[in-house]
């Protein structure tokens, strides 16, 4: 996954040797970790579903400082947070998984 794609999307500064914000490799870490459970434990992220970690990595930065919040008013403008990040995707990864599931093959030893 091209890490500068989040950056962009972000409009944080992309060019060489330039990482303004560290916390956004351990977001992704995190958001790539949580994929991986969610498809079962998977080993590595397929390539169809590397637009699930940008999207909820972009959603997850927009939320620092905010954490545990599910909406905020403030001087007549509201904000408001799913709890989920993944719920927007979750028939992607269950379409994903279902496919790997039927494609798939089982060996007994």
């Amino acid at each position: 996954m091209d890490k500068n794609v989040i950056k962009r999307l972000l409009n944080m500064d992309t060019s060489e040797g330039c990482d303004p914000v560290p916390v956004l490799d351990d977001i992704i870490s995190l958001v790539e970790a949580q994929l991986k459970n969610r498809l079962g434990g998977a080993d590595t992220i397929p390539a169809q579903l590397e637009y699930i970690v940008v999207n909820v990595t972009v959603a997850r930065f927009n939320q620092i400082g905010d954490e545990g919040k599910s909406s905020m008013t403030i001087e007549g403008e509201s904000a408001s947070w799913l709890t989920d990040l993944f719920q927007p995707f979750e028939a992607d990864i269950q379409r994903y998984v279902n496919s790997s599931v039927q494609g798939g093959k089982i060996t007994f030893l």
